[in-house]
């Protein structure tokens, strides 16, 4: 079977380490589903270590640091410069949007790699026309 090539963002790890976050269940759930293929960027694995550690949680970002290695659904993908360009470039051309660069970098992976899935709550990928599962 196929799998079903699925983002995941700062979001959707945010709530996966914290249990008493609303959306924690569904995030695991996501997860825990074998159908599906996952990926993230080096950029967002750094922005939700730099959440936690903002949130008083450094411990969880420590973990989520040490955890990376062992899921093997889990694909990261490091933006060198052609990544790093074409996120700028998308920065420039949406300017009206306000678009974070992490959210940049992940569109340009995500239409690379030919992924629509977003495990998020960022109204941001929804904009850019990738289906938003949170």
């Amino acid at each position: 079977m196929a799998s079903r090539k699925t983002f995941i963002d700062t979001s959707a790890f945010y709530c996966a380490f914290r249990p008493e976050d609303p959306l924690h269940q569904t995030v695991d759930t996501f997860l825990r589903d074998p159908s599906r293929a996952f990926y993230t960027t080096d950029w967002v694995i750094g922005e939700t270590v730099n959440l936690l550690t903002a949130r008083r949680k450094p411990h969880l970002g420590r973990k989520l640091l040490g955890e990376m290695g062992a899921v093997s659904s889990l694909d990261i993908i490091y933006s060198g410069r052609e990544y790093f360009d074409q996120a700028k470039a998308l920065l420039l051309q949406y300017e009206d949007q306000n678009l974070p660069f992490t959210d940049c970098v992940s569109f340009v992976v995500m239409r690379s790699l030919k992924i629509h899935d977003a495990l998020t709550t960022d109204r941001h990928f929804r904009v850019m026309g990738f289906e938003v599962l949170l």
